[in-house]
């Protein structure tokens, strides 16, 4: 019988090694549901299922933190991506003190 860690806390499966100006056009993908410049390049149901609560901690998706109708992604080095759907921004933030101060202004 496996573990359900929804985190990803308790192992590192890899990561990635980007710019943060690479970190906004992978944010921009996921705020665009997978369209780049009017092309569907990958499925949008993929996206929304990102985006759907698990059922064991209801404010993370697959890979994703939800907050607010805004879904972020925080990564090691205290590096956020901040996508937020309604005012159509993606926000990259790297090398934070304190992420979750930053998390708690863009969310308001």
């Amino acid at each position: 019988e496996g573990h359900v860690v929804v985190t990803g806390g308790s192992h590192w499966g890899g990561g990635l090694w980007m710019s943060a100006r690479q970190l906004a056009r992978f944010g921009l993908l996921h705020l665009r549901d997978g369209a780049w410049d009017g092309r569907q390049v990958l499925p949008a149901a993929w996206f929304a299922l990102q985006r759907e609560p698990t059922p064991v901690r209801t404010a993370y998706g697959l890979l994703w933190w939800l907050r607010d109708g805004c879904f972020y992604a925080h990564g090691t080095g205290e590096q956020l991506v901040w996508c937020d759907p309604a005012d159509d921004l993606v926000a990259v933030v790297r090398w934070a003190r304190d992420p979750f101060a930053i998390v708690e202004a863009l969310g308001t």
